[in-house]
C-alpha cells in the first residue's frame, strides 16, 4: 500500500508539475508569437484535448498524496509535506476552475464572433492564473519529493 501510495504521488504531482512547466517555457511563448486566429483555434482545440486528462491528473495528485500520508506514521513531517502537496494540488484546481475556465470559455467564444477591444487583458489574467496554478502544482512536487527524502 504504501509503495503504491508513493508511486502514485511521486507520478501525478511530477506530471501535473512537468505539464504547467513545458506549457510555461514552450506552449505559452508559441502563443504569443502567432497570429490571433491561430492562437485562439489552438487554445480551444488543446482545452479539448487536455480536458480529460488533466482533470485526471489533477483528480490523482490530490488523493494520492493524502493515501500515500495516510501511509506515513513515523514521520510526521514528510506527512505533513504529502498533506501540503495535495492541498498545493488542490489549489491547482481551484485556480484552474474559477481563473482560468471562465476566460477560456471567452476565449472559445472568441472563434466565431470578434474578441472584444480589451481582449488582451483577459489573456493576461489568464496568464497571471496560470502562474498561480503552475506555482501551486510545482510546489506541489517539491514538497511530494521532500517527503520521499525525509522517508530515507
Amino acid at each position: 500500500m504504501y509503495r503504491a501510495a508513493k508511486l502514485l504521488s511521486l507520478m501525478s504531482t511530477g506530471f501535473l508539475a512537468g505539464v504547467f512547466t513545458y506549457a510555461f517555457f514552450a506552449i505559452i511563448p508559441a502563443w504569443n508569437e502567432v497570429p490571433r486566429e491561430v492562437h485562439f483555434t489552438y487554445r480551444v482545440a488543446l482545452m479539448r484535448h487536455n480536458a480529460i486528462v488533466m482533470q485526471s491528473i489533477m483528480l490523482v495528485g490530490i488523493l494520492a498524496p493524502l493515501w500515500w500520508a495516510s501511509t506515513i506514521r513515523a514521520m510526521p513531517a514528510a506527512r505533513a509535506c504529502a498533506v501540503a502537496a495535495s492541498i498545493m494540488n488542490v489549489t491547482t484546481v481551484l485556480v484552474t476552475r474559477f481563473g482560468n475556465v471562465p476566460i477560456n470559455q471567452l476565449v472559445r467564444k472568441w472563434l466565431t464572433e470578434p474578441p472584444p477591444a480589451n481582449y488582451l487583458e483577459a489573456l493576461h489574467r489568464w496568464t497571471v492564473f496560470n502562474n498561480i496554478r503552475s506555482t501551486a502544482a510545482v510546489l506541489g512536487f517539491l514538497l511530494i519529493l521532500i517527503a520521499d527524502a525525509l522517508m530515507d
